[in-house]
Formats: C-alpha cells, sequence, structure tokens
C-alpha cells in the first residue's frame, strides 16, 4: 500500500521596505547639488526637494534597481536653504522614505569682464567677423553686438556662428528703419577653441559695426533675463528701465545712431 503525499510551500511575501542610509548632499554649487544614498537591497531611486519640508519638486525616478544611489539637482537659486528627503522602493513595490535633509546652495560667483576687442567697422560687407585676442574660457558667455545698415535693402542678418560651434540666441533686435538694424546675440556656456571668431552673415551687401565681448560668472543655463529698447529723435536717449530677477546681474547696452535715428537697447 502506499500512499501520495502533497505540499504546497507558497513563498514568503516581501512586505518589508528598503533601510536607507547615509542620504547627503554633495557637489553644491549656486545652481545644483547632488544627493546620494545607500540601500540594503536593490530599489529605485528619487528625491524630492524644495524651499519647505513640503518640498513640491522631485527628480525624475529613475527605476535602475541599485543598492548605491544618487540623483541630482539643477536649477536651483544660489545661496539658498532647500530641504530634501530620498525615496527608494523595492521590486515588490515597498517604498522607503529618508527623515528630512538640508544643504545650502553657493553664493553665485561674481559676473566680470573678460575681454572685448575694439569694434570692427566694414562696408558693402555680407559677412563680418572678429577674432578675441587671448582664447575665451569654457562655460563663460559670449556677446555680439551688430549695427547694420543697408543703402539699397533691409539690413537683415541670416546667421551669427563662431568656429567653435557655439549657438547663438537673439537677445534684441530692433530696426530703426527698414535699412538700418541693431541686434544683440548671445553663446551661453560656451565651448572653446583656438582662435575663437564670431562671424555674422547678412542677407544682402550691408555696412556694418560689430563688437564682441566675453563675461564669466554668468548663469550657464538661461542668462537672459529682460530686455528693453527705444526708438527716437533726441540729443538724449534712453532705452526705458529694466528689473533684473536678482541684483548680480549683467547689464549689456548698444548703441545705433544716424541722422535721422537713434536706439538703445540693453
Amino acid at each position: 500500500t502506499s500512499t501520495t503525499i502533497i505540499v504546497t510551500v507558497a513563498n514568503p511575501v516581501d512586505t518589508t521596505a528598503p533601510v536607507i542610509s547615509n542620504a547627503t548632499s554633495t557637489a553644491i554649487t549656486s545652481l545644483g547639488a547632488t544627493i546620494t544614498w545607500t540601500t540594503n537591497e536593490t530599489s529605485d531611486s528619487q528625491v524630492e526637494y524644495g524651499l519647505t519640508i513640503s518640498y513640491g519638486s522631485s527628480t525624475t525616478l529613475d527605476t535602475n534597481p541599485v543598492t548605491s544611489h544618487s540623483q541630482n539637482l539643477t536649477g536651483l537659486t544660489a545661496n539658498t536653504l532647500y530641504h530634501f528627503r530620498v525615496k527608494s522602493k523595492d521590486a515588490a513595490s515597498n517604498l522607503a522614505t529618508s527623515s528630512d535633509g538640508t544643504f545650502t546652495t553657493a553664493s553665485a560667483p561674481a559676473i566680470n569682464f573678460v575681454q572685448g576687442p575694439a569694434a570692427i567697422e566694414s562696408h558693402n560687407v555680407t559677412t563680418h567677423g572678429i577674432t578675441f585676442p587671448v582664447q575665451p574660457k569654457a562655460g563663460n558667455l559670449v556677446v555680439g553686438g551688430s549695427a547694420s545698415w543697408s543703402g539699397g535693402g533691409s539690413a537683415i542678418i541670416s546667421s551669427v556662428t563662431d568656429n567653435c560651434g557655439n549657438t547663438y540666441t537673439i537677445a534684441k533686435s530692433i530696426t530703426p528703419t527698414t535699412a538700418t538694424r541693431l541686434a544683440l546675440y548671445y553663446a551661453k556656456n560656451i565651448v572653446t577653441c583656438a582662435n575663437f571668431r564670431v562671424t555674422v552673415t547678412y542677407a544682402n551687401s550691408v555696412s556694418a559695426s560689430l563688437a564682441i565681448n566675453e563675461y564669466s560668472g554668468v548663469d550657464i543655463t538661461a542668462p537672459l533675463d529682460v530686455t528693453n529698447s527705444a526708438i527716437g529723435n533726441s540729443t538724449a536717449v534712453s532705452s526705458g528701465s529694466v528689473t533684473a530677477a536678482t541684483t548680480n546681474s549683467l547689464y549689456v547696452g548698444a548703441m545705433l545712431y544716424d541722422s535721422n535715428n537713434t536706439t538703445i537697447a540693453p
């Protein structure tokens, strides 16, 4: 005689959340920080952060299961106290949340004028360029100002480029007349190279004056805050007022003058 016995053993259900250790803020700058922590089992990674314990912002959830975690916080404000907490969830969806931590971002670096070669004026040209006498530093801001006038058509700028491959964004462009144009362009967080040369290309033949400046300590992600401009006929000129977002700000102005129009744009 034989008897068959069947035993079914259920796998234990994981109801234990990961244990979070050493939640720390590192690599603190005026604009960002890195938050690191460890867990005793593989789990995902996310950080909540903000100006109070209500937080309000969070990093994108990193679903990669790890035990050593790192998340970058960007777009922060200089010299500001931030609260943060870290969150990790294991494969069984058990979520662990750390206690509150704090850090203070560094003060914003001072904004400084680095260099600006003398403006160059040319006549009957479709391209116009200036080379910096000293190779600019990577990460700095380059601002270019072009004042152009065309005797037989519109003063239209086709492009602003340099030989290092940076992207130039228009800050302000005004046309006192169809034949004249004053424009300011900038390249943020620049890549540098030898013989750094900025070139403006026009849609038709113009006379033009071009100036370029390099500045350090400017926000590398969003350097442009506000602009204003004016066109008129007067012995005294004003662009009108602007209010900067921070006290540590750079103001750049340019002026185009002819016998009929005076313009200025900060």
